[in-house]
């Protein structure tokens, strides 16, 4: 998505969802271009894997963003909402280039993240020029809105999906990061 002007002319960072299941390994096209937005081997990302319930999934980017040239990279695990008050965290939020959030479950994201000041701090991150990417999980919790559940169908009805509170870095978009997979058409 293209980047927007703020108030006193700066551009927004971009916002990158990616559907899930992105190529991790091999040529990597979607991550590697992520990591050049964010400025290649003198990039500092964070990733926020909480929306996975795998302890790896952290480590995991991080040796995946590494693999790709990132200059520094670390995983922020943020398990329990009091985590969201950690000055260290926030502090690395609020230095990073980019902010990658894994997948997983978004309710998870929602629940931990939301209304905190690690919330706050990405939109700040995003409104300085970071570069917020999330797959997955991370994809649907950027938008104001995100899609919480839902069913399947071809034919739209009254309760076909679920909508929750999201993050917040957009309010034109909803972001429906499985909606082939999961026959939301309707």
């Amino acid at each position: 998505m293209d980047t927007a002007r703020t108030r006193d002319g700066t551009r927004l960072g971009f916002i990158v969802p990616i559907g899930g299941a992105e190529e991790k390994i091999g040529d990597s096209l979607i991550l590697t271009r992520y990591v050049e937005l964010c400025g290649g081997e003198q990039a500092h990302i964070v990733v926020i894997p909480n929306a996975s319930e795998l302890d790896e999934t952290g480590a995991r980017y991080e040796e995946v963003f590494k693999r790709l040239g990132v200059g520094r990279v670390e995983a922020l695990p943020f398990k329990v909402r009091e985590d969201c008050e950690r000055e260290d965290w926030l502090e690395a939020l609020a230095s990073a280039d980019g902010i990658f959030m894994t997948g997983g479950n978004q309710l998870r994201l929602s629940t931990i993240l939301g209304g905190t000041p690690v919330a706050r701090a990405i939109r700040e991150a995003s409104a300085r020029g970071a570069h917020v990417g999330g797959t997955s999980a991370g994809a649907g919790f950027m938008s104001e809105h995100m899609i919480a559940f839902g069913g399947e169908g071809l034919l739209p009805r009254a309760g076909l999906v679920t909508m929750a509170p999201g993050l917040g870095l957009t309010n034109r978009v909803v972001v429906d990061h499985h909606f082939a997979e999961r026959a939301r058409l309707g």
